[in-house]
């Protein structure tokens, strides 16, 4: 186990990985809180999110595919700074808070070959505003209340 930023790491690999999931820092030009832990890990100061599909190409082995999570507003623009790298975004999964609610974040996989086009939704919260079935269901085995 290594404790390295994205740039740091990138250097010391030697050969690609098959699966490379990253959650980046979402917020760019935010407003930020007087909280430097929550800045650090919100914000994108390190300009990682324009570098990001660069790393992906690195990092990811010729078959392998790589995944993250963004906002849905960034994740137009991400995808199109991927596609310049070579991959395909193959695999969306929609995150919505409820059912008529805006759509928060994209889950999103990508890969530099050709794969079946998955796309799914997770909906967080049932009309009732607790927990959705689906919602439970995923994350049932990493939460003990559930």
């Amino acid at each position: 186990m290594q404790n390295l930023g994205l740039v740091e790491f990138a250097e010391t690999i030697a050969d690609p990985y098959d699966l490379v999931i990253a959650n980046p820092p979402w917020f760019i030009n935010h407003q930020k809180s007087s909280d430097g832990k929550k800045n650090l890990a919100r914000h994108d100061d390190q300009m990682l999110f324009a570098a990001l599909p660069s790393f992906a190409e690195k990092l990811t082995s010729h078959n392998g595919v790589f995944y993250t999570i963004l906002p849905v507003g960034t994740a137009p623009a991400f995808i199109r700074n991927m596609k310049m790298t070579g991959f395909t975004c193959f695999h969306r999964v929609l995150i919505r808070s409820g059912k008529i609610e805006r759509r928060l974040k994209l889950i999103m996989g990508f890969a530099g070959h050709s794969l079946e086009p998955l796309n799914s939704e997770i909906i967080i919260y049932g009309e009732n505003g607790e927990f959705s079935p689906q919602y439970r269901e995923l994350l049932r085995d990493f939460y003990l209340s559930f």
